[in-house]
């Protein structure tokens, strides 16, 4: 495998689908998602470099890793595929949707915010003390702070981490590579793309957990005042990653939003 090339994995038929993983996890994480949208789409999930089978080669950066993209939807996708990006995933997807907004026909962002770390005039983000913390563990054990990280994306949702555990036992997940991590840690440390929001036109489903500890429910809010072409599914009961919790809910409303589009 090249160093710059990303590992993949492509299932079903129809209109194309490309997934995108959130930090420290890997392409897999989709797979109930997956198996819920294969009858009718071609469904395609990336590894990030340094998660799951990508080699972390050159780095994980946001300018690079949407480049990068670019270019793989072009070999592995049909002309203007939906990008569905989780979390980090969500905000490179976002990024990729300004610099390029031809190459795609939409987005599905799902647990996805335009800034991460709360700052000036965004109280919807992670506080930076809190970041910083987080930053500075990875440092000294990257393993346990990806479990623990892990563990956060589930709290208080016992469906979502019963499915999460299940993914996990089996087919054992390789420990993303610590340079890579902390290039994720970052883009979601930098990355500011709400004044891109206003000009953005693409079509855009925004799914969103109301447990989640990761990335608040008002950052999706936000984000669906903001998108001029956009809907919010709100998931009361989900955390982090709501296409655990709810599989089956999460693929009838993007069925359905991307037949209309």
């Amino acid at each position: 495998m090249r160093p710059e090339s990303w590992a993949y994995s492509q299932h079903g038929q129809g209109p194309d689908l490309v997934c995108l993983h959130g930090w420290g996890t890997q392409g897999d994480i989709f797979i109930p998602l997956v198996d819920e949208l294969v009858q009718g789409f071609r469904v395609t999930t990336l590894d990030l470099p340094g998660h799951g089978h990508t080699p972390c080669g050159a780095g994980l950066d946001l300018d690079r890793a949407a480049a990068r993209l670019g270019t793989i939807l072009e070999t592995l996708a049909g002309p203007k595929p939906w990008l569905l990006g989780w979390s980090l995933g969500g905000m490179i997807a976002l990024d990729l949707a300004r610099q390029s907004p031809d190459s795609l026909t939409g987005l599905v962002l799902i647990s996805t915010t335009p800034r991460f770390v709360a700052g000036p005039n965004w109280a919807a983000g992670m506080e930076a003390a809190a970041f910083q913390q987080f930053a500075h563990n990875l440092l000294d054990d990257p393993q346990a702070t990806v479990k623990r990280f892990l563990a956060l994306q589930t709290l208080d949702d016992g469906e979502g981490r019963r499915a999460l555990r299940q993914l996990q036992q089996g087919s054992p997940w390789p420990t993303p590579d610590p340079d890579c991590l902390a290039g994720g840690l970052d883009i979601l440390r930098e990355i500011d793309l709400r004044p891109a929001l206003d000009q953005m036109r693409l079509p855009v489903l925004l799914i969103q957990g109301g447990r989640d500890r990761v990335v608040l429910p008002q950052a999706a809010e936000y984000l669906a005042e903001r998108l001029p072409d956009s809907r919010l599914l709100n998931l009361p009961r989900a955390g982090h990653a709501p296409f655990l919790t709810a599989p089956a809910e999460c693929a009838q409303a993007i069925r359905r939003f991307l037949d209309e589009r």
